[in-house]
């Protein structure tokens, strides 16, 4: 075998070789992050937060009603909090996402 072809052959395995990386980084690549589903709601009945967040995305729930809260640590697939303390004209809710 000639170095001519030796030389072809070492470059064309090493743009192959190169191809392929470059090829596994960018599938390896994690997807946008994102929130695929947040609702709240507070009234004078009860207070509720959920979030749902994929991609590397985190999320927290927080609901309070009253003298009653709750708050979800930040998770990585679904935060919920609730609260409900029977009647009461002091309320909120709220999700986040980071």
């Amino acid at each position: 075998m000639s170095i001519s072809n030796l030389r072809r052959r070492a470059a064309a395995g090493l743009l192959a070789g190169t191809a392929l990386t470059l090829v596994g980084v960018l599938v390896a690549e994690p997807s946008m992050a994102s929130v695929t589903y947040a609702f709240s709601e507070a009234n004078v009945d009860h207070a509720f937060a959920e979030i749902y967040v994929d991609g590397g995305t985190q999320g927290r729930a927080y609901a309070q009603h009253g003298g009653s809260s709750g708050m979800a640590g930040w998770a990585t697939y679904h935060a919920l909090a609730s609260a409900d303390s029977g009647v009461s004209n002091s309320f909120s809710a709220w999700t986040q996402s980071k």
